[in-house]
């Protein structure tokens, strides 16, 4: 399926070439009415299994979770018929770009970072606390284990949200370690409770 990316000051417009799903009324389309549409079922099973995407619906409430910090007065025209075309502009139009190019970089980075980089990074000065199942991880990985079996071990479904709630939270907290830090998604991975995650089943 061929797709097409345009690129302009003040928007990024996709194209492509085929209607998103049949089913779906022709014409302008509300980005909360699109719903989640899977049309290769197969590869997003596979990217799901490596955990190279997120849950299905995350990138609409990204948009609008993050485009108000680029442009307050942000616009999303999408149109549905013999092709399917999405665009966003996040930024004034009128606005000489050379003006103050890192205006909007450098707030969304202040934002991004101390909303969620200072509580995970820094649990010191920020307390976390723990869930019983977190607890748990951590006693069960005083030997190390994948990813699938400290979940299967605890009864949770392997999911992205779960992946991210009882082992990615536990290695930013520095309660878990990777056995092999320097490539995350690499298929042997396991995890092991830290010293300071031990301080945490005490």
């Amino acid at each position: 399926m061929l797709h097409f990316v345009e690129i302009f000051k003040d928007r990024v417009v996709t194209k492509n070439v085929t209607r998103l799903v049949p089913t779906m009324n022709e014409g302008t389309v509300n980005i909360k009415e699109l719903g989640n549409y899977t049309k290769n079922p197969l590869i997003v099973k596979v990217f799901r299994e490596f955990d190279w995407v997120e849950d299905l619906g995350s990138g609409t409430r990204n948009i609008l979770k993050y485009a108000p910090i680029y442009y307050k007065d942000y616009q999303i025209i999408i149109e549905n018929g013999q092709h399917f075309s999405f665009s966003i502009t996040y930024a004034d139009p009128d606005t000489n770009p050379d003006t103050n190019p890192d205006t909007v970089t450098d707030t969304v980075t202040d934002t991004v970072t101390d909303t969620v980089t200072n509580p995970v990074t820094n649990p010191d000065t920020n307390p976390v606390t723990l869930s019983d199942k977190q607890r748990c991880v951590l006693a069960l990985c005083v030997e190390p284990k994948n990813a699938r079996e400290i979940l299967e071990q605890l009864d949770i479904t392997y999911q992205t949200k779960n992946l991210k709630s009882y082992i990615k939270d536990l290695v930013s907290y520095g309660y878990l370690q990777m056995t092999v830090p320097e490539t995350p998604k690499n298929p042997t991975q396991k995890y092991f409770t830290t010293e300071k995650g031990k301080s945490q089943i005490k």
